[in-house]
């Protein structure tokens, strides 16, 4: 099947206001039955900012939450994220940020790491601007992973 060029942007920008107006996962937690580790990040350039609650348990990502003051992308990117990351292990999570990362720095990637729509969101490349935000979550989560285990 060949799909158009136009096509892909409009799943694209649908995909974002879906979770942009549905946001999976949004809302930080206050009493969870595991330890949370909370980070956040800004967008220097535009202001942004994401806080990332996550609980780890036996290499497994149990919990991710999010807060966010920021754009669709930002919020649409968080909640895709959170989405397709909770309940696998941390081996698995760095492979799948690492080749979303790469797919939106349009640098070689494996796209049997990503669902299909994180893979719509290589449309980013389209708006250089914009691609901070689609990345920002993925890279504060990998981060606490690193600095935490």
């Amino acid at each position: 099947m060949n799909i158009s060029h136009n096509s892909i942007q409009e799943i694209y920008r649908k995909l974002i206001l879906k979770h942009y107006h549905q946001a999976f996962n949004r809302g930080l937690i206050e009493n969870f039955h595991l330890p949370m580790c909370t980070a956040q990040e800004e967008n220097k350039i535009c202001g942004e900012k994401i806080i990332l609650q996550i609980a780890i348990d036996q290499q497994k990502l149990i919990e991710i939450r999010y807060e966010t003051q920021g754009c669709a992308i930002l919020i649409a990117s968080a909640s895709l994220m959170s989405m397709h990351l909770k309940n696998l292990n941390l081996c698995t999570i760095i492979k799948k940020i690492i080749n979303f990362l790469n797919m939106i720095d349009e640098k070689p990637f494996d796209k049997n790491y990503l669902e299909k729509d994180l893979l719509c969101l290589q449309e980013i490349k389209h708006f250089p601007g914009r691609i901070l935000c689609v990345s920002l979550p993925w890279k504060l989560l990998l981060q606490m992973i690193q600095k935490n285990n």
